[in-house]
């Protein structure tokens, strides 16, 4: 009985811990202009288990306030009023991702949006990089 105890605190510990698990954007970013650190060419970085025995890494990103679109041939300009991710594809078996906010929404009006921070943590259980 006190095995089982034991058991379903452990696992309700762990998943208080990973409901309640989010992440603050790093300020060093905030001067900069729209990106996602680290980028998908450097790939997520190398990190050893935690005292809890899994991993987990922050990306940063700083919204995108305009961009330029060709339509028929012709570009365009347009404002962004927010930034949402609605799914990430080739995440490793067992990783989970969640997002600071559910949508980050640009400062200012249409159309002189300014870009905002977010961040996303991402979580794995298992260690994930070994000597």
């Amino acid at each position: 009985m006190l095995k089982k105890l034991l058991f379903t605190f452990g696992v309700l510990s762990f998943l208080g811990n990973v409901a309640n698990a989010q992440c603050t954007p790093d300020p060093v970013f905030a001067d900069s202009s729209f990106g996602v650190w680290p980028d998908t060419v450097e790939n997520l970085p190398c990190a050893f288990a935690d005292n809890s025995g899994g991993y987990s890494t922050v990306i940063n990103l700083k919204t995108l306030a305009d961009t330029a679109l060709v339509v028929s041939g012709q570009t365009v300009s347009a404002a962004v009023q927010k930034f949402r991710i609605f799914s990430v594809t080739g995440l490793p078996t067992g990783f989970s991702y969640t997002p600071n906010a559910v949508e980050w929404v640009n400062g200012g009006t249409d159309p002189n949006f300014t870009s905002v921070q977010g961040c996303v943590l991402y979580l794995h259980h298992k260690l994930v990089c070994k000597l």
